[in-house]
């Protein structure tokens, strides 16, 4: 059995060197048949890819610093002008990675290349991404378009981000996933979501459970139900 090649991915088995009584999967779930990384690797990498590209254009409304640090331009009469050096260099290596796997996809598959528009690219490695899946490298692949969606140059486009509270396991029968609220600073009294991070058996898509802000006690109704701590 092949599992995922995606550094992420976890599923309900456990390494031999597994001795955390508490830990709920840290063996890869098994890659998809022909593929190198399971189902829903490949979705998120094709999200991943998207996201990626929506950024770059959120990371242009922040190119100018904001707290008078940054690197200063020239050639403009603007003399208090500055710019965001970290945004700066999300922007880059997001069209980088971009560019770089356009060009694999088209050498490999003898096929021409999107056009040069990052969104253009992210939807490009989005709409191969089962092909992706299947590369020898899917698994870099998976984490390099994961680092530019949820990591350092997401937090450069968004530096005062929601904030994500662990509530408890997933109440749902059969998931092992990790029920998380999602806080953000217009929030009153509820949180803005109640999200699963993970998969049930019979559903290989992320659930987002039906708790709006609003009905945040039914999400503890069912935790009760479920004998999990709220």
């Amino acid at each position: 059995m092949i599992l995922c090649a995606s550094p992420r991915c976890r599923g309900r088995g456990h390494q031999p060197t597994c001795v955390d009584d508490g830990c709920r999967g840290c063996l890869p779930r098994p890659a998809a048949d022909g593929r190198n990384l399971c189902e829903l690797c490949t979705r998120w990498l094709a999200e991943d890819a998207i996201q990626a590209a929506f950024l770059y254009g959120e990371l242009a409304e922040r190119l100018a610093a904001s707290n008078g640090a940054g690197e200063k331009t020239s050639g403009t009469r603007d003399r208090g002008t500055q710019l965001n050096g970290k945004a700066v260099q999300a922007r880059t290596l997001i069209r980088h990675t971009l560019v770089s796997w356009c060009l694999l996809i088209a050498e490999e598959r003898g096929i021409s290349t999107p056009a040069d528009e990052v969104k253009a690219m992210g939807d490009y490695v989005a709409l191969h991404a089962v092909w992706l899946s299947a590369y020898t490298a899917a698994g870099d692949c998976s984490d390099e378009l994961h680092t530019l969606a949820h990591g350092w140059p997401r937090r450069a486009a968004y530096p005062n981000p929601a904030k994500v509270v662990e509530i408890g396991p997933c109440p749902k029968a059969g998931c092992t996933g990790t029920i998380t609220a999602i806080v953000r600073a217009t929030d009153s009294l509820y949180p803005s979501a109640v999200e699963c991070d993970a998969i049930g058996e019979d559903n290989l898509e992320p659930h987002i459970w039906p708790w709006g802000g609003d009905d945040f006690d039914g999400l503890t109704r069912d935790l009760r139900a479920a004998k999990v701590p709220a």
